[in-house]
């Protein structure tokens, strides 16, 4: 635990097969997720949760599960994905076409833009896991 050299982060997250999201809040939704967006464009597959605005965001770069969060369905999504290459490479594809239509920069300065504006917002990061 603790904080992860940017380099380190780097590589694990390139490594990654699978980024699994299952966003379960208390009382708020989802707007969207940074480490989504940096994992769709190191081409990983994505599992996320169908909470608030992931999947209007993610559209076309993410499977989504359903609402209220289940485990078991998670653990058989996350083991189906990982054991079908050729699943698991046709979600890694389209991730990168989504990462592709959605640049970094513009989400960047949204975010900004929103930290800005809220100061009382709070930031949860996410955990990356799960390299090769």
């Amino acid at each position: 635990a603790g904080v992860m050299p940017k380099l380190e982060l780097a590589i694990a997250q390139q490594e990654t097969d699978l980024f699994a999201f299952p966003y379960d809040p208390i009382g708020t939704d989802a707007v969207t997720a940074l480490a989504g967006m940096e994992m769709a464009a190191y081409g990983s597959a994505m599992l996320m949760s169908a909470n608030g605005g992931l999947p209007t965001v993610f559209d076309g770069g993410a499977e989504f599960l359903p609402m209220p969060v289940n485990y078991d369905q998670w653990l058989g999504a996350i083991v189906r994905v990982l054991k079908d290459d050729e699943e698991r490479q046709e979600m890694s594809a389209r991730a990168i076409q989504w990462a592709r239509r959605h640049p970094w920069q513009k989400h960047e300065m949204e975010w900004r833009t929103l930290l800005s504006t809220k100061r009382s917002l709070r930031v949860v990061p996410a955990a990356v896991s799960g390299s090769r």
